[in-house]
């Protein structure tokens, strides 16, 4: 089968037969001594917010393998699904093209293989993934996109694909960026005929990748409903879900979505006030039903753009007997809260 999936080897027949699935989601692994962008943090929320600021300070490896050693007594597990910002990246980069941001997707990958020798994960792409400077959809075409994505699938695999958890279930997962293209439809050219060059590169990947991800989703649900199957949609970000075509092919076959699974934990404050203020927009998220997985770094300070997050968390998927529950576990709770799908 053409579809790459990073591994440390493969898992036995007896942990398979579990149905169990560990789901992590925005390690923001940084192999820096400090986030440089939480500087401005440091200073003035510092001494309000000692535990975050003592995170930033050391940098996420640490506390990265606190919760993802805890998450692995909790196994053992089939395989693994990472929703995506395994690497946080620095302002200077530009994709992972650079030496920093490769290194840093190795180093986050070294760390799941140091925690959970012999699991398999599939890898959703997240938006740092790809680089810092390439965070933004709004910024594709900068000239480094084309080594930057070739980078990723070198060192990840791929940025979409399918596989079977169970004989009853699939997994399907997409990149996020293409999706907001279809959604914003928004075309911003910069100054000067350079500028505009790139904006036009930006746009015609943009395109080309949707028509590819949109093509691929519409056959594989056409092949899930053929064999009687249900499927789990995993994506980084939630607004991937707002694209309009993505939202017409999966709504002929809404009836076998078990969940959506999104990361980017950062955007919890917005689905709470889109829960608030825009109600027609909130249910276009329900429809889908998305769950947002806590962040393995866990971030609690409780800022717009950051977080309004419970801190470290992550997740356990268990499918038995046709039965599927999402249990979320709160590492500073210290307990889960169980789903029923």
């Amino acid at each position: 089968m053409w579809i790459k999936r990073w591994t440390t080897k493969q898992p036995s027949k007896e942990v398979c037969m579990k149905h169990e699935f560990l789901i992590i989601a925005d390690m923001h692994y940084s192999i820096s001594g400090q986030m440089a962008e939480a500087t401005w943090i440091l200073k003035w929320f510092g001494g309000l917010f000692p535990k975050f600021a003592r995170r930033c300070e050391q940098g996420a490896a640490i506390h990265i393998k606190e919760t993802l050693r805890e998450a692995a007594e909790h196994g053992p597990y089939a395989a693994g699904i990472d929703l995506g910002d395994r690497t946080h990246g620095s302002h200077k980069d530009t994709g992972l093209k650079t030496k920093h941001a490769a290194d840093e997707a190795r180093g986050a990958l070294q760390i799941l293989k140091d925690v959970f020798n012999g699991l398999e994960f599939f890898l959703v792409p997240g938006n740092h993934d790809k680089g810092w400077h390439l965070s933004s959809f709004t910024r594709w075409g900068n000239g480094y996109l084309q080594d930057s994505l070739t980078k990723y699938r070198e060192i990840y695999g791929p940025l979409y694909g399918i596989t079977s958890l169970t004989e009853e279930v699939n997994l399907i997962w997409l990149s996020s960026e293409p999706f907001f293209f279809d959604y914003k439809r928004s075309i911003r050219f910069g100054k000067g005929k350079r500028e505009e060059k790139k904006s036009r590169e930006r746009l015609q990947l943009l395109r080309s990748e949707l028509a590819i991800q949109l093509d691929f989703v519409k056959n594989q649900l056409a092949n899930v409903a053929n064999h009687d199957r249900k499927f789990i949609l995993a994506v980084h970000e939630p607004s991937t879900l707002l694209s309009p075509q993505l939202q017409s092919i999966l709504d002929e076959h809404r009836d076998r979505l078990i969940v959506t699974l999104t990361g980017h934990v950062h955007a919890r404050w917005l689905m709470n006030l889109l829960k608030l203020f825009r109600p027609a927009l909130h249910r276009i998220f329900s429809r889908y039903k998305i769950q947002m997985i806590p962040s393995v770094w866990g971030i609690d300070l409780p800022v717009p753009g950051l977080a309004w997050g419970p801190g470290a968390g992550w997740a356990k998927l268990t499918i038995e007997d046709g039965r599927v529950m999402l249990y979320i576990f709160h590492t500073n709770k210290r307990r889960f809260r169980g789903i029923r799908l």
